[in-house]
């Protein structure tokens, strides 16, 4: 595919709207990066065998929650992570329909979903776009063509801020540049090439470094520029996702950033036992479902 070159201008979507869809795309991968560094603590605790039982158990559960039609969104977004959850679970949505009916699978339900016209709203912010690309590519969806003149990565590169090198969406906030850079890093093209020119992973790496606080982590608003916002406290939320984002950008794991973020996770106690100091492990690149289509 050819790389997609930001255009010159951007589409300002209304702080309102971006800070409700921002929470909605979040928390759930947020969420998700902990759960894995949580597994990974569980691994040098847990027989295997229980840990195989537990993915199979959320995986069953998830599967309760498919509606007759074969989706799992319906109207509330954040069901379409679910995507990412079987994905992780190394069960394929083209494997997941409701009463044996092959023809309603998880995977050309939301390819249908995120082909149709008025996807994803008349008042559309990038993180809706990066949601799409993220829970696309874990379903076995190119999300570079999910339909007739739907491209995904094209949408999210209309949001790039020329005058704010490496930003997705208002500068302001944080959020829709880490995702953009999870989504763009991480969604490989059909034969495992970055969709991209490396130029605009890294200026976004550039970005989300300067916007790390004092204590390590990492927050919505933008810390970099503002004298007293690098002072606050970070999110742990925010901070996991972060990690992610540059982790799947191909930063190492010994980046001083990268090292402060970790550090800034282990010192957020979880329960009373050690988990609390070992709440983090390195996050692997996204992985998707079976091969696009």
């Amino acid at each position: 595919m050819t790389p997609v070159t930001p255009p010159a201008t951007s589409i300002p979507p209304t702080a309102r709207n971006h800070r409700r869809r921002a929470l909605a795309l979040t928390v759930p991968l947020a969420a998700g990066a902990l759960l894995f560094a949580a597994t990974s603590f569980a691994r040098a605790t847990s027989a295997l065998a229980r840990i195989a039982t537990a993915k199979a158990s959320g995986v069953a559960y998830l599967k309760t929650l498919q509606a007759a039609d074969g989706s799992h969104t319906g109207g509330r977004r954040s069901g379409e992570w679910a995507f990412s959850a079987f994905a992780a679970a190394g069960t394929a949505a083209v494997d997941v329909h409701p009463g044996g009916d092959t023809a309603k699978n998880a995977r050309t339900v939301y390819r249908d979903l995120l082909a149709s016209s008025g996807r994803p709203s008349a008042s559309p912010v990038v993180t809706d776009y990066e949601r799409g690309t993220l829970n696309a590519y874990a379903a076995g969806i190119d999300p570079a063509r999910v339909g007739t003149g739907r491209n995904l990565i094209a949408d999210i590169a209309s949001y790039w801020q020329p005058a704010s090198p490496g930003c997705y969406g208002p500068p302001a906030d944080c959020n829709g540049t880490v995702f953009a850079l999870l989504a763009l890093a991480g969604a490989k093209t059909q034969d495992g090439g970055q969709r991209v020119p490396q130029s605009l992973p890294d200026s976004s790496i550039a970005a989300v470094r300067a916007n790390e606080h004092t204590d390590g982590g990492w927050d919505y608003s933008r810390a970099a520029g503002n004298p007293t916002q690098p002072a606050a406290a970070g999110g742990i939320d925010m901070t996991g996702a972060t990690l992610t984002s540059l982790c799947a950008a191909g930063v190492p794991g010994t980046d001083p950033a990268v090292e402060a973020g970790k550090n800034f996770l282990k010192g957020k106690p979880v329960n009373a036992t050690s988990a609390s100091t070992r709440c983090w492990a390195p996050t692997p690149t996204p992985t998707p479902g079976p091969s696009p289509v």
